[in-house]
């Protein structure tokens, strides 16, 4: 039987993030889709209480705080219709730009 965790999105995101290896040869359009895959695997913390505001900082820190990139990740999220996700990018484009 597995034992439930307290773990949150972050926690996990936190883990899939110590499995990728920054590669400079690595095509822009696979940034761009993990962030728009991230976005997603984030979305459930919009419903928790100061969720919305972690989740977009955390998504900005994967992007390195680069506005155009989470943009771009923004718009892709929109154009396939994930609205949840499109609206946590914005927020992590806001973010960004704010820094």
């Amino acid at each position: 039987m597995r034992q439930m965790t307290d773990d949150t999105g972050f926690d996990r995101a936190e883990e899939l993030e110590a499995l990728v290896v920054e590669d400079p040869t690595r095509p822009h359009e696979e940034e761009v889709r993990d962030l728009v895959c991230l976005g997603d695997f984030l979305v459930p913390e919009l419903h928790r209480d100061a969720g919305a505001e972690q989740a977009a900082e955390a998504v900005t820190e994967w992007a390195d705080g680069d506005p155009s990139l989470l943009a771009e990740a923004a718009d892709i999220a929109r154009d396939e219709h994930h609205d949840e996700t499109a609206e946590l990018l914005h927020r992590a484009v806001e973010f960004a730009s704010a820094a």
